[in-house]
């Protein structure tokens, strides 16, 4: 895996090293802020039209962390205005600068769409193999998950997340971590039976 695009300011090196110091680490946060980040665009502008000031503070909260974890520090700190701004009900400074704050995160989208691509392998269909191996898988994670396995459930998650796969089935794997990082079980079972 190898970063070749350079993202105005964004500090990759930054990144890394919040992640664990592996780019592969680097690349799993930023496939999930990419993912999140379009939705809470869609969220922030919802929130202002709704005048519901405590909810977009939530969500601009959330982008402050995540921009930071990613080493985009400069969107960082516009987040955490816009939090502030949020937490002192300054209505004002927030509708002058949410489109700005957007505008910019959508660049920076594009750009990690760029890091995404060119570091996702995906094979065009499965081999009988491979459909044993994500049928056996994630029966054997159902299972963890009940049991609530923390270790086997790592363990069963490192190694689908470490495999090629078709663009469905990656992206469902990766939906299933990103439940079972915020300890929603039950989404990430009712996931897998569908998939099985």
């Amino acid at each position: 895996m190898t970063i070749s695009v350079e993202i105005e300011d964004v500090d990759i090196k930054t990144g890394i090293s919040l992640n664990g110091g592996t780019i592969e680490n680097y690349i799993k946060t930023v496939e999930i802020f990419y993912r999140d980040g379009f939705e809470k665009i869609n969220l922030l502008r919802d929130c202002l039209n709704k005048n519901n000031l405590i909810l977009y503070t939530t969500f601009v909260h959330g982008l402050k962390s995540a921009l930071a974890n990613i080493g985009a520090k400069k969107l960082s700190d516009f987040a955490k205005g816009l939090e502030s701004a949020g937490k002192n009900n300054s209505f004002d400074f927030i509708f002058k600068n949410n489109e700005n704050f957007i505008i910019e995160l959508e660049k920076l989208l594009k750009y990690l769409g760029i890091i995404i691509a060119e570091n996702t392998k995906e094979k065009s269909e499965l081999d009988n193999q491979d459909i044993i191996f994500l049928k056996n898988s994630l029966s054997e994670l159902k299972t963890a998950l009940d049991n609530m396995d923390a270790e086997k459930i790592n363990n069963l998650l490192k190694e689908l997340e470490s495999k090629i796969w078709d663009k469905t089935n990656r992206e469902n794997i990766n939906k299933i971590s990103q439940l079972v990082l915020i300890s929603d079980y039950d989404e990430a079972i009712e996931l897998i039976n569908n998939i099985l």
